[in-house]
């Protein structure tokens, strides 16, 4: 829903920007997208999307190792977005 706001809807006023011409709204649809990549980002944490490998010691016992940047990157990115969703939610309208 997020992303469909950004198809030939208004935005907010302190994010219109009149020297962009046939692009006013272009940093409220880059906020509507981050706000999406936030939700996204929460998805792909809860489902684990982050396991890389299973690795197996000399002994065959398997572990897994996980991609610490990923996780980082995918918790950066939801606080983001979430927060965002936050500020900006009396903004949602179409």
């Amino acid at each position: 829903m997020l992303r469909k706001l950004k198809q030939g809807h208004g935005c907010p006023s302190d994010f219109f920007d009149k020297e962009r011409k046939n692009d006013e709204c272009a940093k409220w649809h880059e906020t509507l997208e981050e706000m999406a990549q936030g939700f996204e980002a929460a998805e792909f944490i809860e489902k684990g999307g982050y396991h890389q490998k299973f690795i197996v010691n000399d002994k065959g016992d398997y572990t897994l190792e996980l991609d610490q940047k990923t996780i980082d990157n995918a918790k950066e990115k939801m606080d983001k977005g979430l927060r965002l969703f936050t500020d900006f939610y009396l903004n949602l309208w179409d």
